[in-house]
């Protein structure tokens, strides 16, 4: 019995070829699956490149679930071995980097939503909980965004004191927490309340503005300025 085979781009008309599609045309030109497409290379038995893409996107539910999918979901998805895997990794791992670099550029943070759209992407469909410090100058433009760290719930590792020490070390006069609730629900917990006020209170004894402290999830977000909280 024949062994089937993996449909490459070779099998496809020319015309319909992802690759000499981007040649001809320019990436902005093709969709979403076709980039894809390009970056696996090949597909899985009697499935091209590009339906195999589709079916990524469809089971991550579109980019933005794409973006946020580690090592191990990658691999449980049919037709995505290591090599496919990691080669998407890396192309996602750029694309945060590169909005990541585009927002520390001195963007102006005027309200909770500019920092939702910047971080969301990247935040929301997070597993773990996620722990962050928009660093601000005296103009509220980002001079840094911190990782604190990451865990589950209650085991989200929190202290105060090293928090404040690192923050002071940079020089900057003031900063917004931000964190994620992979659950979907953004608002704050019992906890979250309690930590938040800490920090206030302990931020104020040395001279540090917490402007805000945003909560960000699928469902959208919380910011304890925007209601009063602070």
């Amino acid at each position: 019995m024949a062994q089937a085979q993996s449909l490459v781009f070779k099998d496809y008309p020319i015309q319909e070829r992802p690759r000499e599609r981007l040649f001809a045309l320019g990436p902005q030109a093709l969709s979403d699956s076709e980039l894809i497409a390009i970056l696996l290379r090949s597909g899985r038995s009697q499935v091209s490149a590009k339906d195999l893409a589709l079916e990524i996107l469809k089971q991550s539910s579109g980019l933005k679930g794409l973006l946020s999918l580690e090592l191990s979901q990658l691999l449980k998805l049919s037709g995505i071995g290591p090599a496919k895997a990691s080669t998407l990794l890396a192309c996602l791992e750029l694309s945060r980097r590169l909005l990541k670099e585009k927002f520390q550029r001195r963007s102006v943070i005027e309200s909770a939503q500019d920092l939702f759209d910047y971080l969301h992407h990247d935040l929301a469909h997070r597993p773990q909980e996620q722990l962050l410090a928009v660093l601000l100058d005296a103009k509220l433009q980002v001079v840094k965004i911190m990782d604190l760290g990451h865990g589950s719930g209650q085991d989200l590792p929190f202290s105060l004191g090293g928090i404040l020490r690192r923050i002071l070390l940079e020089g900057s006069p003031g900063f917004i927490l931000v964190h994620n609730h992979p659950s979907g629900d953004p608002r704050p917990s019992v906890m979250d309340r309690r930590m938040t006020k800490l920090v206030k209170k302990a931020s104020e004894t040395v001279e540090l503005n917490l402007h805000d402290h945003i909560i960000i999830a699928q469902g959208g977000y919380f910011s304890f300025a925007e209601a009063g909280l602070l």
